[in-house]
Order: C-alpha cells, then sequence, then structure tokens
C-alpha cells in the first residue's frame, strides 16, 4: 500500500483526515509519501508506517515508476484530489470544488477529468452536496464514487466536562489556516462594528504563516493568538475556547466541526450546503458575520451545547483501502 500525501503542505484537516484513515489501517504495511516538513509529524502520528520524505514531482514520478513500469500491484491512495493520468488501482480523495472554481480553476478542472477518466481512479468523497454535482459534471460514474465519513474517531472517555460558563473575555475558536477561504477577515470586521473588540479572545488553531500575518496587519486591534496546530492536539484545543466559530461558505466538510460537536462545543456557522449538511442539528447558523458576532457577544450562550451531541466515529478499516 502506498499512500501519498507529498501534495500536502501544510498539518491542515486534510493531513489529520489522511491520518485518521491511516490508523484505520492497524498494523498493515504501508508506505507513506509526505513531504520534509511534515514529515517528523508524519513519523509521530503513524509510528508503524514507513515514512519517506519526498517531494510533490518526485512522488508523482515514483508512483508512475512502480506501477507503470514495474507493474506493481500495489494500491496508491492518495489523500488529494490529484489523480495520475492512467496509472491503474488509484483511489483518491475529493473535498470541495474550490480549488477548481472560476477562471484560474478551468485548467485543473480540465487536467482532473483527464487523468480521473484515464486512471479510472476510485474517488472517495467527504460530502455529497458539493462533491456529487462536481463529478457528474466531470463524466465520473457514480459506481467509482463512496462516501467514507470525515468524523474523527476519538475515545470520550479521555475527554473532561466542560463548563457552561464562558470566560472572560469570551474565547473564541478559529480553525484553520491553511487557505483564506477561511474568511476570517470578515468575523475580524464584525467584531469592529460591533465595538466588542475587548469582549472577545480570537484563539486560531494551526500555524503562523502570511495568511496570519495579512490578518494582524489588517486587524492590528482585533485579540488573536495562535494555537500550533502541530504541538497541541485538537481536544486540548477545544478544552480552552468557549464556542467555535466560521464564516467560511467553501468547506468540503470541516473535520474540527465534527470533533467539536461530539465534544459539546457549541458551534456557530454560516449557512452553506456542507455545513448544512453535516451539522445542521448540531449548530447555530447565521447569514452573515456580523449577525452571528452579535449573537455571541449580545447573548454570551452557554459554553456547552444544547444541541444534541454528534456520535463520533468508530475507528475501522477505511473504504479507501478497499
Amino acid at each position: 500500500m502506498i499512500v501519498n500525501l507529498a501534495n500536502l503542505n501544510a498539518s491542515n484537516g486534510m493531513f489529520w483526515y489522511a491520518v485518521d484513515k491511516i490508523k484505520s489501517l492497524g498494523d498493515a504495511p504501508v508506505t507513506v509519501l509526505v513531504n520534509a516538513r511534515l514529515a517528523p509529524l508524519a513519523c509521530k502520528e503513524l509510528p508503524g508506517a514507513t515514512v519517506i520524505k519526498i517531494g510533490r514531482g518526485a512522488a508523482a514520478r515514483r508512483i508512475v515508476a512502480t506501477k507503470l513500469l514495474r507493474r506493481s500491484s500495489e494500491k496508491v491512495v492518495t489523500f488529494t484530489s490529484h489523480p495520475l493520468p492512467f496509472v491503474p488501482n488509484q483511489t483518491i480523495a475529493f473535498y470541495d470544488d474550490y480549488p477548481f472554481a472560476g477562471r484560474a480553476g478551468a485548467l485543473k478542472r480540465a487536467l482532473f477529468t483527464l487523468a480521473a477518466r484515464t486512471s479510472r481512479c476510485r474517488i472517495g468523497i467527504i460530502n455529497r452536496s458539493l462533491a456529487m454535482p462536481f463529478l457528474a459534471r466531470c463524466g465520473i460514474p457514480a459506481e467509482r464514487i463512496f462516501f467514507d465519513s470525515a468524523f474523527p474517531a476519538v475515545d470520550l472517555q479521555q475527554t473532561r466536562a466542560r463548563t457552561a460558563e464562558p470566560g472572560t473575555p469570551l474565547r473564541i475558536g478559529l480553525v484553520g489556516t491553511d487557505s483564506r477561504k477561511k474568511n476570517y477577515a470578515e468575523i475580524f470586521a464584525a467584531t469592529l462594528m460591533l465595538q466588542c473588540v475587548h469582549d472577545v479572545q480570537f484563539l486560531l488553531y494551526g500555524a503562523e504563516n502570511d495568511y496570519v500575518s495579512d490578518l494582524r496587519a489588517d486587524f492590528p486591534t482585533i485579540d488573536l493568538a495562535v494555537v500550533p496546530s502541530d504541538d497541541v492536539g485538537p481536544i486540548a484545543f477545544f478544552d480552552g475556547v468557549d464556542y467555535l466559530v466560521s464564516a467560511a461558505r467553501a468547506e468540503g466538510y470541516g473535520r474540527p466541526m465534527g470533533l467539536a460537536a461530539a465534544l459539546g462545543v457549541p458551534l456557530f456557522l454560516l449557512r452553506s450546503p456542507v455545513f448544512l449538511e453535516f451539522f445542521g442539528e448540531h449548530a447555530t447558523f447565521f447569514d452573515d458575520a456580523y449577525t452571528l458576532m452579535q449573537h455571541i457577544v449580545t447573548t454570551r450562550p452557554p459554553a456547552v451545547t444544547t444541541a444534541p451531541r454528534l456520535a463520533h466515529a468508530v475507528l475501522e478499516r477505511s473504504p479507501f483501502f478497499a
């Protein structure tokens, strides 16, 4: 089994989703291709795997040589939407159509369609609301598409009970720093308009990068702290926040939100097809960030959800490896 993570440059939701799925293999032998930056984290999280540091291009060449030249029977699983053309016995993950949007995404759409059709790869989807219409437009037969839950497997017995009283200032959790589709600027702008800067603290789960630097430059009065996701586990992060908020409208799932919903962290989200698909019964929805933030600062909701908790996943072998 070859698992290709070389297209990932950050320990984002796609990385942790892949880690969850690889762990479902148990003791089965697996080779994980990953870039140098993520290799130490992959070794830490997957101690039983053979982790190979490799760049994106070199990983593609290695897989092509293995499958086409040496005609290996090894399965190839790529946890991004990057099928290799003509390479058999591939499985890829498809999260959302965001990378393929607009004129800039037209070439990516064409290359994806060519590679997916010629390789006849299996495609694992996380959501149905965005994925199925896009793949249908690409001419991918439904029999090559399967669904695998993105709900993280977690032992809730090891978590501690949340207190209902929120902090002062309110501790608002945000997750992910790898993409501007997170739309944090809309949340911060609403905070300034409401003149509630001193009433809230934003804890951003991710990593310091150019996106975060730009946010700090654009919103210097916002109380923003980055909680490094490579060093702090998600359960520990959620222990330190009162709420989880998102202003994104183009998420393919929102893995940390699934964990938050299982842990009883209140979710405040903007309406989007994917969020409604997964969290319709577990979150409070708003049409815009201003209304969302206004609700939080004026009502100070309890820091433990009153909505039904999301059932967490049971660790079993993922259909990505079928």
